[in-house]
């Protein structure tokens, strides 16, 4: 009985090698910007720093997952742009140190701060936990990715 007892007490933890769950990344702009969509290949571009315009000439500047998810910064690092975390700030001081662009994304503490940011602004485009988006909030918009919207099946921005 006591080891029932005890087996039932026990704090259930996932399995060892089991992959974490996805997580859906939602790509938010400022509500004046016209974009509605965004393609993965933009999107790299952006955060590697090759594109650092908009199509209509405003300055765009990347804002990564808040730091206060340091997991979801390496998952989107290496499944959405195909770099570990090392080779990408790598990447970023060679675009600094060579003059290329040295504007490199920025990592906000929190999840609102990240929407403060930009909702204050229409440079950045950033990449938040869908999860953590406040429901209704005017003077943000949420971008497709790939044509796909955040709530389908075939969202191309999950990260596990």
């Amino acid at each position: 009985m006591a080891l029932v007892a005890l087996l039932l007490a026990a704090p259930v933890t996932p399995r060892r090698g089991r992959p974490p769950s996805p997580v859906r990344l939602a790509v938010v702009v400022n509500g004046e910007r016209p974009e509605t969509d965004v393609s993965v290949a933009q999107l790299r571009r952006i955060f590697l720093g090759e594109q650092r315009f908009w199509g209509d000439g405003t300055p765009v500047h990347g804002v990564l997952p808040p730091q206060e998810r340091p997991e979801l910064v390496e998952r989107f690092l290496r499944q959405t742009l195909g770099l570990p975390p090392d080779e990408y700030w790598r990447h970023w001081r060679g675009n600094v140190f060579r003059g290329v662009n040295n504007r490199k994304p920025l990592s906000l503490a929190t999840t609102p701060a990240t929407l403060r940011a930009v909702f204050r602004s229409r440079i950045p485009i950033a990449v938040v936990p869908a999860a953590d988006l406040p429901a209704g909030e005017r003077g943000l918009k949420v971008l497709a990715v790939g044509g796909k919207r955040i709530d389908d099946p075939d969202y191309p921005l999950q990260v596990n």
